[in-house]
């Protein structure tokens, strides 16, 4: 499938950019949402995972974004808003992403 036609909001722009243009400059300044949380992220992924071995689907790279997830909530990060993976992500990696000079959060359109 591809990009144009993935799912678009009502202005027409894919709802995966959307979503970096509004998550990545909070992140980046460290503004984390309360969107939900790593924990049912997880959860919804283990659940996906029950219904793909249900059907014999071998899926690697979702299963390693599973892994991913488990190991959020393993580092304490489960009431955590899914943002907060780049945070598990950096303490692996041993490094940071916080942006020096943080820019100050886009206004969602109402």
């Amino acid at each position: 499938m591809g990009r144009g036609s993935r799912l678009r909001g009502n202005d027409a722009t894919p709802v995966e950019y959307r979503d970096e243009a509004r998550c990545a400059p909070r992140i980046l300044s460290r503004e984390f949402g309360k969107d939900g949380s790593a924990w049912l992220t997880m959860h919804d992924q283990d659940t996906a995972k029950e219904m793909a071995d249900e059907f014999g689907l071998a899926l690697p790279v979702f299963e390693e974004s599973r892994r991913f997830w488990h190991a959020v909530v393993d580092a304490g990060l489960g009431e955590e808003d899914p943002s907060h993976g780049v945070t598990a992500l950096e303490r692996r990696l041993g490094v940071s992403l916080e942006s020096p000079n943080p820019a100050p959060p886009q206004q969602e359109n109402a």
